[in-house]
């Protein structure tokens, strides 16, 4: 397999060997089509549902509820990601899966520097998988504001909060690089070995 090329799926029997620019070209790959695209999708979508759907005849205070339900959907999915991203690749977190995998003789007193390892770049590559469908769910939420009867206007500023939770994604892309290629964050706990002799 050449290393220009993007493996399609984790579940294929050599995924545990993903290298450090497959994981980086994957991490990618799962931004565009599953968090750009679909969100791009669900904007036409959202346009075609504003069009189609007769003109609302609800009070201020109904399209307001209806407003604030959504949102409320598209923040929590918003938060859930933020959070999430913050639990999946957290560096001691990532050390601890990968030394879980990684059984070494280690120093009794100081942090040994952890490489980059199989098992973090999946982990990433996870994370990204993950966030990215999160991202649907602030979409698909823009589609249903406008199914339950609010106003274009309405979708379109959900269709704005997950075009700014997709920003947040690209932002995390260096730290996500960084993590693949082997961060200096991750180190690994010295273990306290036990006195064998006395």
């Amino acid at each position: 397999m050449s290393p220009q090329e993007v493996p399609d799926s984790l579940s294929r029997p050599h995924a545990q060997e993903l290298s450090a620019e497959e994981a980086k070209h994957l991490v990618l790959h799962r931004w565009l089509y599953w968090g750009v695209l679909p969100l791009v999708g669900c904007f036409v979508l959202a346009v075609i549902a504003g069009l189609l759907t007769p003109p609302s005849h609800l009070s201020p205070i109904k399209l307001s509820d209806i407003l604030a339900a959504f949102l409320a959907v598209g923040a929590g999915a918003f938060l859930v990601g933020f959070t999430v991203d913050g639990y999946m690749t957290n560096p001691e977190r990532l050390a601890a899966i990968a030394d879980h995998e990684l059984p070494q003789e280690r120093k009794k007193d100081e942090p040994i520097l952890l490489p980059s390892h199989p098992a973090i770049r999946r982990q990433v590559v996870k994370a990204a998988s993950v966030l990215c469908a999160l991202g649907l769910v602030i979409g698909l939420a823009a589609i249903g504001d406008l199914l339950a009867g609010g106003e274009m206007g309405q979708g379109m500023q959900l269709i704005v909060l997950g075009a700014a939770y997709q920003l947040f994604l690209l932002s995390r892309h260096d730290q996500y690089n960084e993590l693949i290629e082997g961060s200096p964050q991750v180190r690994r706990k010295p273990r306290k070995q036990p006195d064998s002799e006395a």
